[in-house]
This record gives C-alpha cells, structure tokens and sequence, in this order.
C-alpha cells in the first residue's frame, strides 16, 4: 500500500478559523480493511499529530508512511506552516518514520508517558516539520 487519503473526520469547527475543521483523520485501507489512521487537530496556521495506528499486520509495509505523508500534504493545502508531535523515546519505528518524512526533534519532555506495569516513566520527544520550508521526502521503499 502507498496511498492514503485524508478526510475531514469531525464537524467540529475551530473557532480561530471558522469554516475549517479543528480535526481530521488520515486512513489507509484495502478492500475495504482498515489498515491504519492518523488523527490530527489544526489551529491557525499549526497541526499536531494527535496519535497514529497502524494495524500490527501491515507495519513497516509503508502504511505508517502514507499516512504521515498524506497527514502532511493535507495540512499543508489548509495553509498549515508547522506540524507538531510527541513520541516515546523508546519508540525507534516511529522515530525513523518520523526522520525520514522530515520531522526534526526540537524538545523532550521528562517523564511523559506513564507504563501501565508501573515503570519508571518515560520521556517523550516533540518533534515538528515546517511544511513551507522542506517538500514531503515521498519515496518509495
């Protein structure tokens, strides 16, 4: 699968920008399976990646990419600059999903997550693309 599509997913409208969505939704689907999704909320001229999932089947099929870039390409025609995110430090998938659609680690906030088995927590990176400035890095794998 190389293709995602992004759809409005709520009628929740953002008050800074009437007419716009405050969130959508990213998916990839096959026959009509879902494969992933991603959920993201815009506000002026920013987006934050809320959460992605992607089905454990098709993981490192490209799906989480096509997504991410189809996140991406959307926000960018509502006139989005920046696209913000968090991830776990000890999550290297998503870090190297996020490094190759572009995204760049500009903080880390200590102790983020909370493990359900009672760990210690764990940080959190924020990572973000300026979309202006740097074209998706779409390439096929």
């Amino acid at each position: 699968m190389r293709r995602a599509s992004m759809m409005r997913g709520t009628r929740t409208r953002s008050p800074s920008r009437p007419g716009r969505p405050a969130a959508s939704r990213s998916s990839a689907s096959r026959d009509d399976v879902l494969h992933g999704f991603a959920l993201v909320r815009a506000t002026l001229d920013e987006a934050e990646i809320l959460t992605i999932c992607t089905a454990p089947g098709v993981r490192r099929r490209g799906v989480g990419f096509a997504i991410v870039t189809a996140a991406c390409a959307y926000c960018g025609g509502l006139g989005i600059q920046r696209l913000f995110l968090e991830v776990s430090v000890e999550n290297a998938p998503a870090l190297a999903l996020y490094a190759r659609a572009g995204f760049a680690v500009i903080g880390r906030r200590a102790g983020y997550y909370q493990p359900q088995d009672g760990g210690p927590p764990i940080d959190a990176l924020v990572l973000a693309l300026t979309l202006a400035d740097q074209p998706l890095r779409i390439s096929k794998r």
